[in-house]
C-alpha cells in the first residue's frame, strides 16, 4: 500500500525511546506497509534488523553531518516497494485513521499532510496493549495541542518520481517543509491537509542533535543556507495553501475563507511578478520613465515585507542607473517614514550595497547597528558583515576587519564573516588583494537567517 522512510538521530537517551516509539507505530499499522531507515548512524542498523525493516545505511550529508533531502528522497525512492511514500520525521507517531485517510487518495501525483499534535510521552510506549490507539489518542487530547496552519507539516505522502529536481535542504534546518509545499503547488499537484482527520503524534523533546540547540536549528549557518534555497517566496507556503480537505468521504475543495484568501493573495503575487518583469525589460532597453511608472503601479499589489522589498529592488536599480541618486534617497527616506523598523533599513541596505551604492548602503547599516529590540543580536551581526564587506569595496581593509569581529562577536555562527576575517587576516602574496578577500563561502546569504517575512 504504501512505503514509509526516514532517517533516525543516533539511538542514545531519550532519542532512542522515541525513535523506536514513532517507528514501533508505523510497523503495527500492517496492511502491506513497508518501512525503510536511511542512514547509518549509531542503532540504524539494529533497530532495522529488530524490527524486520530495510536498512540503507547511505545518504549524503553536508560537512555538519546532517543528511540531505534530495540525497534521502533519492535513496527512498530507489528501492521503495510502493509507489505510494511517506516520508517523515522519527518521532511522529500514527495510528489507523493515518491508513484510512491514505486510502482515499487518487493514484495521481498529489501531496498529503498534516498539522502534528505536540505532547510530552515520557518512555516506551506499550504497544502490547490491545487499546495502544485509544490510549494514545486520548493521551494526546488530554495533554497535547494541535500546532497552527503557519506551521510546518511533519509528514508527507506522495507518489514516486514527482518532484524532480529538489534542492539540498539540511534536514531539520527548517523551511524543506515548506518547499515540499511550495513545489506541489506550483507543480499543480493536489495538497491535501489531512489534519481533520489524521492525528500525527509528535513526542517532544529538546534539540541537542543541532549546534546551538533551536537556536542553532533555526538561525545557525544551515538554516541560512536552507534559507537560501527557498527562493522565490518558498519559504511562506504552509497549511493555508493546501487545495484541499480530508474528510471522510475523501478529499474535498479547500473553500474556506482562510484558504480563498491565501488564493487571492497568491493571484495578486502573479499579477506584482508579472509588472515587475515588464519593468525589467523597459529598463533593459532604455525606456527607464516607463519602467518606473510599471512599477509604480506594481506597488499596489504589495501586500507582504517581501514585496515590498522587491518593489524597493526594482524603483532603486532604476533610479541609480539613471543617476538619479537625490531622488533614490528621497525614495528611501519615504519606506523608511512609512516603515521605520530596523529590518527595513537593513533589507534597504542590503538593497543599495547590491547596487553598488556603497555609500548609501554603509549609512543605512550602521543605523541599524544603533538600534536594539527584536533580533537585534542577529540584525547587528548581518549590519556588521555588511558593513566589512562594503569596506572590502572600497579596500579600507582596517575598517573591514573591525566589523568582521564584531559580526562574530554578535554571531559566533557567521561562516560568512569567518572566511572573510581569514582572508583579511591571511591574505595571498599571489593573488589580488581585493579579490583574495571577496567572500566565496557558498551559500552564504546576504541576510541574517531571521529577517523573514
Amino acid at each position: 500500500m504504501l512505503t514509509f522512510f526516514t532517517t533516525c538521530k543516533p539511538f542514545e537517551g531519550r532519542n532512542a525511546v522515541l525513535q523506536r516509539n514513532a517507528i514501533e507505530s508505523w510497523v503495527r499499522l500492517g496492511h502491506g506497509c513497508d518501512v525503510i531507515l536511511v542512514g547509518d548512524d549509531a542503532g540504524t542498523a539494529e533497530i532495522a534488523a529488530a524490527f524486520g525493516l530495510r536498512h540503507v545505511p547511505n545518504v549524503r550529508r553536508n560537512e555538519y553531518g546532517t543528511p540531505l533531502l534530495d540525497s534521502l528522497f533519492a535513496e527512498a525512492e530507489a528501492v521503495a516497494r510502493h509507489d505510494l511514500l511517506c516520508y517523515l520525521n522519527a518521532d511522529i507517531m500514527l495510528m489507523g485513521d493515518f491508513l484510512d485517510a491514505a486510502a482515499c487518495l487518487e493514484p495521481e501525483r498529489l501531496l498529503m499532510i498534516s498539522r502534528r499534535w505536540n505532547v510530552d510521552i515520557k518512555g516506551a510506549w506499550n504497544f502490547d496493549d490491545p487499546d495502544w490507539e485509544r490510549k494514545l489518542h486520548e493521551l494526546t487530547l488530554e495533554r497535547g495541542f494541535q500546532k497552527s496552519a503557519l506551521g510546518g507539516p511533519d509528514f508527507f505522502v506522495f507518489r514516486r518520481g514527482q518532484w524532480g529536481n529538489i534542492p539540498p535542504f539540511a534536514l531539520g534546518r527548517t523551511r524543506f517543509d515548506n518547499w515540499l509545499i511550495y513545489a506541489a503547488c506550483t507543480k499543480g499537484f493536489p495538497v491535501i491537509d489531512a489534519s481533520a482527520c489524521v492525528m500525527a503524534v509528535h513526542q517532544n523533546h529538546d534539540c541537542g542533535h543541532a549546534d546551538g540547540g533551536w537556536a542553532g536549528a533555526w538561525h545557525g549557518v544551515e538554516a541560512q543556507r536552507n534559507q537560501a534555497l527557498a527562493r522565490n517566496g518558498a519559504d511562506t507556503y504552509n497549511f493555508l495553501d493546501a487545495t484541499h480537505l480530508m474528510t471522510p468521504e475523501g478529499p474535498q475543495p479547500a473553500m474556506s475563507p482562510e484558504h480563498l484568501a491565501r488564493r487571492y493573495e497568491r493571484r495578486r503575487a502573479q499579477w506584482f511578478d508579472r509588472r515587475l518583469f515588464l519593468a525589467a525589460t523597459l529598463h533593459e532597453l532604455g525606456r527607464n520613465e516607463e519602467a518606473l511608472a510599471v512599477v509604480k503601479e506594481a506597488a499596489r499589489a504589495c501586500t507582504n515585507p517581501a514585496s515590498v522589498r522587491r518593489y524597493a529592488r526594482a524603483v532603486l536599480r532604476i533610479l541609480f542607473a539613471m543617476g538619479r541618486r537625490e531622488r533614490a534617497e528621497d525614495f528611501i527616506h519615504k519606506l523608511l517614514a512609512a516603515e521605520p523598523a530596523p529590518i527595513m533599513a537593513y533589507h534597504l541596505a542590503s538593497i543599495c550595497e547590491e547596487l553598488g551604492a556603497y555609500e548609501t548602503a554603509s549609512r543605512l547599516f550602521r543605523a541599524v547597528l544603533a538600534h536594539d529590540g527584536h533580533n537585534a543580536a542577529t540584525l547587528k551581526a548581518g549590519a556588521s558583515y555588511h558593513l566589512a564587506r562594503t569596506a572590502v569595496e572600497i579596500e579600507d581593509l582596517e575598517t573591514a576587519t573591525r566589523y568582521a569581529e564584531a559580526c562574530l562577536a554578535e554571531n559566533p555562527t557567521h561562516e560568512a564573516a569567518r572566511a572573510l576575517l581569514e582572508r583579511l587576516q591571511h591574505p595571498s602574496d599571489t593573488t589580488d588583494r581585493r579579490g583574495e578577500i571577496t567572500p566565496k563561502v557558498p551559500g552564504a546569504p546576504l541576510q541574517p537567517a531571521d529577517a523573514r517575512d
